[in-house]
């Protein structure tokens, strides 16, 4: 496929097993034809990995669970975790209770480049972004893990340090 259209769609969930089904089929057709997977980061008390680990093994498109054993960060250490693990460059979070319409998945992932709002979407909750893997590199080397975020790794409790 061409690396253009490769896409990691990140999905945080927390007890959300019910709507796991309908969100694989929706966001497998919306996706047809891109070299994407869908990455569940899960915290859930629930069922909810097992219904993933099901329907995956059905699933067209590629589906990995990240299980959380802490729920460390809430939604955002969620989002963090889902970009540390992610496959692809541009990566699109979703909600796990479809609030977001996987059909405008292909529109949303074309053309970002940094941090991207998605015009179709509320800004406050969706972002499509590019994973700066040069930021990644150069902090690993010098600590020896793959930091969470270019700012900050929940892991080891490395900071990057403020330049102005």
């Amino acid at each position: 496929m061409d690396a253009a259209k490769a896409v990691t769609v990140i999905v945080p969930t927390f007890n959300e097993r019910e709507s796991v089904s309908e969100l694989v089929a929706r966001t497998t057709a919306a996706l047809a034809g891109y070299d994407a997977e869908i990455l569940f980061v899960d915290d859930s008390t629930d069922d909810t990995p097992a219904e993933i680990e099901r329907v995956a093994s059905d699933a067209a498109l590629p589906v990995r669970l990240l299980r959380r054993d802490e729920n460390v960060g809430g939604l955002g250490g969620a989002v963090v975790a889902g970009l540390g693990a992610a496959s692809a460059d541009v990566c699109i979070v979703m909600d796990g209770d479809l609030q977001h319409p996987p059909e405008i998945l292909p529109a949303s992932s074309s053309g970002t480049r940094g941090a991207t709002p998605m015009s179709s979407w509320p800004p406050a909750t969706s972002v499509a972004a590019t994973r700066p893997d040069s930021a990644r590199r150069s902090a690993s080397a010098s600590r020896g893990c793959r930091p969470c975020s270019p700012r900050r790794c929940f892991r080891c409790g490395w900071r990057a340090r403020a330049t102005r």
